[in-house]
């Protein structure tokens, strides 16, 4: 079944994604300032993407069925996450954003790089606050690959552009939340990064960061085209080196 799942070429935010993590934290950087001045054009490819997604469904290029039964074979076949797998606790201080790990490597749609034929990256974790509101989270984190809060930003977009259709929410529902999703669920996007000293400054690129997600939540707010699924986009930090199950809070807008 798994090498009859359709693949999905990647949308706009996929490709800025994808070159985004390609080059240096210089060329990051002012990347970083030009969308800072020009937040539409996150917004309008997230707008792109959802609807795109959309569209597959519709046409048969994607089809549930088909992607609920590689979901499960990729669960039979993964192997524990180091770090976030499911059903680990995680604790954050500094904000009362605490949260259950629900599944870990989550593909809201396959597809490939044109280029290199790579699979593109999905969550590295969904889960569920520990609060009484018990919000929804969806998880990317910092890799070799991923290097700085920017391109994680960007992938985390694309992947709630590519869940908030209708039939990926009740996918998403099924297939990784245990059932534990709101009908009308309001994500926390995460952003983990990485640090090793305990008194490091927030990097430039990690407080642009922060500055693209203010301006591209509230670009998003004022769209009716997107459905309303974001409600936070979170910053929080872990040393990969002695992680302990505990996240520092760096910002939340």
């Amino acid at each position: 079944m798994t090498q009859n799942a359709p693949v999905f070429s990647p949308p706009p935010l996929r490709r800025s994604h994808l070159r985004a993590r390609a080059v240096d934290t210089s060329a990051q950087l002012r990347e970083c300032i030009d969308m800072l001045e020009n937040p539409e054009i996150i917004a309008g490819e997230v707008i792109e993407t959802f609807r795109a997604v959309g569209k597959a469904f519709e046409v048969g290029v994607l089809e549930a069925d088909v992607l609920a039964a590689r979901n499960e074979e990729q669960l039979a076949e993964a192997e524990r996450p180091e770090w976030f797998y499911e059903g680990r606790d995680i604790s954050v201080l500094g904000d009362p954003c605490s949260f259950t790990c629900l599944s870990s490597d989550v593909e809201p749609v396959p597809m490939a790089d044109a280029d290199s034929k790579a699979p593109c990256e999905g969550f590295d974790f969904v889960g569920i606050t520990c609060n009484a509101d018990a919000r929804p989270v969806l998880g990317t984190v910092q890799s070799e690959a991923d290097a700085s809060a920017y391109p994680l930003l960007l992938r985390g977009l694309a992947g709630l552009a590519e869940i908030a259709p209708a039939i990926q929410l009740e996918r998403m529902r099924h297939s990784f939340f245990k059932g534990a999703l709101p009908q009308e669920p309001r994500f926390d996007l995460v952003l983990v990064t990485w640090y090793y000293d305990e008194n490091a400054d927030r990097t430039p690129i990690c407080e642009f960061t922060r500055d693209i997600a203010e301006v591209v939540k509230r670009a998003l707010a004022e769209q009716t085209t997107f459905p309303a699924v974001l409600n936070d986009i979170v910053c929080l930090r872990m040393n990969p080196a002695r992680f302990d199950f505990r996240l520092k809070f760096d910002w939340r807008v």
